[in-house]
């Protein structure tokens, strides 16, 4: 069963977009946080609910996230591992990361929050979504810094951007 991708949490100074090239799903673009937090503890915004199966490596076919006018970011799973293609190491050149340590469970909900890591950077930081933690639907802002760090990470993945 595939896994899928239900909420996207912005946590940069830009605007956040999505777009899955196989479903066709996307959502209006997530603001930016009116004041970069920098780890503390603050309500980010974040995208509505909604389970967005994530395409197999294999298929060519990608999620696009990307901030403002910056390079598209693709997620795909690679035999069980969320794989994000973009630039690194302030070149053109674009590079895969597998991401999950332990690997993705079969059918299993991911939230993808994206954090600023400088100017140029941000991590890609997969959580896996728990229904009693999680269980907003709507677009706003609503999670804080502080639920999603005790919440342990699958894997992250750290990737020039464009801001």
């Amino acid at each position: 069963m595939p896994v899928g991708i239900v909420e996207v949490i912005n946590n940069t100074t830009g605007v956040l977009h999505y777009q899955n090239e196989e479903s066709g799903y996307t959502f209006p673009p997530i603001n930016p946080l009116s004041h970069f937090s920098g780890g503390v503890d603050a309500w980010l915004p974040k995208s509505t609910f909604h389970d967005d199966r994530v395409p197999f490596r294999s298929s060519g076919k990608f999620i696009n996230v990307w901030i403002n006018d910056g390079p598209k970011m693709q997620i795909s799973d690679n035999d069980w591992h969320f794989s994000v293609i973009g630039p690194f190491e302030h070149s053109v050149d674009r590079v895969e990361s597998r991401v999950g340590v332990d690997g993705l469970c079969n059918g299993c909900q991911y939230i993808l929050k994206v954090d600023q890591a400088g100017a140029k950077q941000a991590y890609f930081d997969f959580i896996k979504y728990e229904r009693s933690k999680f269980q907003t639907t709507d677009a706003g802002q609503v999670i804080s810094n502080t639920l999603l760090e005790t919440t342990p990470t699958i894997g992250q993945a750290l990737l020039d951007i464009i801001l």
